[in-house]
């Protein structure tokens, strides 16, 4: 599964920054150099671009604009606790293996450095598109699964709760 492939791709990386990208997007051609940026400021451990809001339909469009302000806001004030899974760059002495079956790897990636007392930034103008469009139904089974993969992790990890 796809937490197996992660983990053999960081096994097998040499560096001290791990670069995690999905392969549908296309990326502004400064988005490597602003996460290695955001990243090299002390007290950061990871950073994540920003997914611009392009479905098409205006709804989703408004929602997917109102998350991201709350998550530049919470980057801005501490941390995010979850990176947007079309790219980020993370610390390697960060990484923690994930468990086999794990559903937010987006989630997971980062828990590891928010709970050792670093932060992850969300970089607005790191910019990622995605040229697919999404029906209003497929987003919805998309986010559904986020949903189960966040209670998984509560049921796996209940600590978290106590952070």
């Amino acid at each position: 599964g796809k937490a197996a492939a992660l983990n053999a791709g960081v096994a097998a990386a040499s560096k001290e920054l791990l670069l995690f990208v999905d392969s549908a997007q296309t990326f502004a051609p400064d988005l490597l150099r602003r996460l290695v940026e955001q990243v090299s400021v002390e007290g950061w451990g990871a950073a994540t671009g920003t997914l611009q809001p392009n479905s098409g339909d205006a709804v989703m469009d408004r929602y997917w604009a109102r998350e991201l302000a709350i998550r530049v806001g919470q980057s801005a004030t501490h941390s995010v606790i979850c990176v947007t899974g079309c790219a980020y760059l993370m610390r390697r002495s960060y990484w923690r293996d994930m468990p086999h079956g794990l559903i937010c790897d987006d989630l997971w990636s980062t828990y590891s450095v928010v709970t050792s007392g670093a932060r992850v930034a969300i970089v607005p103008e790191a910019v990622v598109s995605d040229p697919r469009r999404f029906t209003r139904e497929q987003e919805y089974s998309r986010r559904f699964r986020t949903m189960t993969g966040l209670l998984q992790f509560v049921v796996w990890f209940p600590t978290v709760l106590n952070q």
